[in-house]
Parts: C-alpha cells; structure tokens; sequence
C-alpha cells in the first residue's frame, strides 16, 4: 500500500511523506501542516504542470469572491442550488457561502493522490496562496 512522494517548497526544501494513493489531497496538507505549520488553507499544490484541486476553501475568501456580486446575481446562483432566495445582500451572501464550503468539503474525498496520478517518488511542488487570491 504505502508509498513515498516529495513535497518540494518554494524555499527549494524537499520534504518526503510517507503516504497512501487513497489519501486526499486534504490528507496531504493536513500532514504538511503537522510537521511545517502551515494551514491549509493557504496550500496549494502543483503536480505536472496542474493546480490540484481538493483543499478546502477559506471561507472568508469565499465571502470576498461573492462579495463584489451583484443582488441578481447571487438570486441567479442560489436558484441554480435550489437555495432559498429571500432575504437581503448579506443573508443571500452567507447563504451561497456555506453551500460553496458544504460542496467544497463534499468533492474533497474524490481528490487522491491516485485521482492525479501521483506515484510512488512523484513531486508534488507546494505554493501558497496569497492573500486575497
């Protein structure tokens, strides 16, 4: 079952882990986390040339994405989730928020290491977020 993959860092640090092809990319950075520090939530990771999806949003991100969202808009996207419509901006904004995170968290399990093809000895390259991106 096991393998061994390198997380490289933007500092050029390589950091070997010790991990399952199952396991989630939100499994990944939880272990970055426990041995680097560093919140998820400001992971990002890149293998073979593409951005890997399966990390939870932040919510306040969220929040800021929507915020510059028009009224009719949020009506438009919440009626696509067959989400409850009435209430004013700020309640329509939480409202389309949490159903991005819930989605969010729901997805995340189908992101594995083996979903991206990621192999015993790949390199997996680790970038953060920047604020407000």
């Amino acid at each position: 079952g096991g393998m061994r993959i390198f997380v490289k860092t933007l500092t050029g640090r390589t950091l070997a882990f010790q991990v399952e092809p199952a396991d989630s990319i939100a499994r990944l950075a939880e272990k970055i986390q426990a041995r680097e520090g560093i919140p998820p939530e400001e992971m990002r990771f890149i293998h073979a040339g593409k951005l890997l999806k399966g990390l939870p949003e932040d919510p306040h991100h969220v929040l800021d994405k929507l915020q510059s969202k028009t009224v009719a808009e949020l009506v438009r996207e919440l009626r696509a989730k067959g989400l409850n419509v009435n209430g004013g901006k700020e309640v329509l904004l939480e409202r389309l928020r949490d159903a991005m995170v819930d989605e969010d968290r729901r997805e995340a399990p189908k992101y594995t290491l083996s979903y991206y093809g990621i192999r015993e000895g790949s390199e997996v390259h680790l970038v953060l977020k920047l604020r407000g991106c």
